[in-house]
């Protein structure tokens, strides 16, 4: 089949709610290129808000061109869908790899966990910064900065993919005001869940999210259900769940996670790099370059073979709207060190438990749909939009002059 000079190949992998093909794109002269292609899985594809969050992650992407950034070479329509065309790369996403290594009753050495923040961090520094005054733009923030967007190559390079958030101006610094949560409940910021309001800020919580989570192989913010999680985040009382971790956290690694975590988004970091430079004071840099102990461990747990779809298990189709009780930690013994292998057999969590990813919505609650779940949990950040102006339908653009970036549209479950 082809389009527009795409020839899809073969489907290579499923990551969140997307597929990705492999195919070749077609020029003059017999030119021809591999490409990676990604559309919306099948379940998700009529669905015009999903349509148009990939349209927004598509024209933002194109903006970044960073070594650590997954490229967007084009937006494109193929058989009657739209689909997103990025670079032809080998990988296999961290949420899959953590669940091999958490099968293979393995953990990830704490050196080549910090190096992955690393290199993350590098990605949210290009993109926080890429404003651009003629057309408002004051950067692009991530908003759903989790492990299935987080792709690791078969070089040991870490590739973060859908940027989605355009920042605009405002007296307390670049951010954006959101009508529905967005992202996955275990990576929010207490001022997403609280005031709807995104930074570059939330992006680092993430980070910090993602950096406990590598480094001990558990959940920081999981819960029951979605509403405990929601609650947990809001809260962000990390205290004694690092009291609990010293065997992994060493002191300075735990005051780099005690600032990433700060409640109050003006206690943490205030940029990527300022947050970079505090882990190469304890992780030297030459320490981090992980590439090849990386590469070694994508290929021993995740071997290359996408015909057989062997590197990425299938994902459960997306439900409708439900809330469900997962879920887990990644099972293993809070005793188990660098190297040691468990005695026993722990429980193989599927794709969409193994973090504990609780909300299986398609559409994320609104504010006031959670209202119930904050009560006595003081608001962070500054005032939410009202609710009537943040669940108001966005503006058509004009015809006569098309915007040159959507506005943010609410993130669905990946």
């Amino acid at each position: 089949m082809e389009t527009v000079g795409i020839t899809l190949l073969r489907r290579a992998f499923r990551s969140g709610s997307a597929e990705f093909w492999r195919a070749r794109r077609g020029g003059a002269n017999g030119f021809s290129r591999p490409i990676l292609v990604k559309r919306l899985a099948p379940e998700l594809a009529a669905d015009p808000r999903m349509a148009e969050q990939e349209r927004t992650e598509a024209v933002l992407g194109s903006r970044l061109v960073h070594p650590n950034i997954l490229p967007v070479l084009d937006f494109a329509l193929h058989d009657g869908q739209l689909v997103t065309v990025v670079e032809d790369v080998r990988v296999v996403d961290l949420l899959h790899l953590l669940e091999r290594a958490t099968a293979a009753r393995r953990k990830i050495p704490v050196r080549v966990a910090l190096g992955i923040v690393r290199q993350i961090l590098e990605a949210l520094d290009h993109a926080h910064r890429r404003a651009d005054p003629t057309i408002g733009l004051a950067g692009i923030a991530h908003g759903d900065l989790s492990p299935s967007n987080i792709l690791i190559e078969d070089t040991g390079r870490v590739l973060v993919r859908d940027f989605g958030i355009p920042l605009q101006d405002s007296p307390t610094g670049p951010l954006a005001r959101l009508g529905r949560l967005h992202g996955k409940p275990g990576y929010m910021s207490p001022e997403l869940v609280t005031r709807g309001v995104l930074s570059p800020r939330s992006d680092l919580f993430a980070v910090g999210i993602l950096a406990f989570e590598l480094a001990t192989f558990r959940r920081l913010f999981g819960g029951r259900d979605g509403a405990e999680t929601l609650r947990a985040v809001a809260l962000a009382q990390i205290e004694e769940r690092l009291a609990r971790h010293t065997h992994d956290l060493s002191p300075p690694f735990q005051d780099f996670l005690r600032k990433a975590l700060a409640r109050q988004p003006e206690d943490r970091y205030a940029t990527a790099t300022e947050m970079r430079i505090a882990l190469d004071a304890f992780v030297p840099r030459h320490a981090s370059d992980i590439g090849p102990e990386l590469a070694e461990l994508v290929a021993e747990l995740a071997p290359a073979n996408d015909e057989s779809e062997a590197v990425f298990p299938q994902s459960a189709p997306v439900r409708p709207r439900t809330r469900r009780r997962t879920l887990s930690p990644l099972i293993l013994p809070d005793s188990l060190g660098e190297g040691e292998v468990a005695t026993e057999t722990p429980a193989v969590p599927t794709p969409s438990e193994s973090l504990g990813e609780t909300w299986t919505d398609d559409v994320a609650p609104t504010f006031i749909e959670v209202e119930a779940l904050l009560v006595g949990i003081e608001p962070v950040g500054p005032p939410p939009l009202p609710p009537e102006a943040m669940d108001a339908p966005a503006e058509p653009p004009s015809r006569d002059e098309p915007p040159p970036l959507p506005p943010p549209v609410p993130r669905r479950r990946k």
